[in-house]
């Protein structure tokens, strides 16, 4: 399955505060090459918390660098469940979590359909959820 514009939402929950965990959308080339995908929202544990952050990959096989455009620490607890939802049209990608948008960010690399995936490393112990996609 593939979108350009869509809405994602789903529960990601970290019962350890060790792992990276988020969605990869809009990639249309797979690989186990480091920033092989189009873009990526991502939990990440920090000090303190968590750190939000909208990363934009190469979106080809070979890899590459990835793109920090975005990154928000967001204080609190490190393990348990966080509600994400993915707004994308266009070139505007917003993420929010727990209901509250915390990125806005236009981007113009990477808009047409592309696939979604799942992601996480670093630990066994995370989950995802009640995914849902409109669009």
């Amino acid at each position: 399955m593939g979108a350009a514009n869509f809405a994602l939402e789903i529960d990601c929950t970290n019962q350890t505060g060790a792992a990276w965990q988020g969605v990869i959308y809009r990639t249309t080339a797979w690989s186990n090459s480091f920033g092989s995908y189009a873009y990526a929202a991502m939990f990440i544990p920090a000090s303190g918390g968590i750190s939000l952050e909208l990363f934009r990959g190469v979106n080809n096989t070979s890899g590459g660098t990835e793109t920090s455009l975005a990154s928000i620490s967001i204080s609190g607890p490190t393990v348990g469940t966080f509600r994400m939802r993915i707004e994308v049209n266009g070139t505007l990608h917003r993420v929010f979590i727990n209901g509250f948008q915390r990125i806005s960010v236009t981007d113009t690399n990477f808009t047409g359909a592309g696939q979604f995936a799942l992601y996480a490393i670093g630990s066994t112990s995370v989950f995802f959820d009640n995914l849902r996609i409109d669009y």
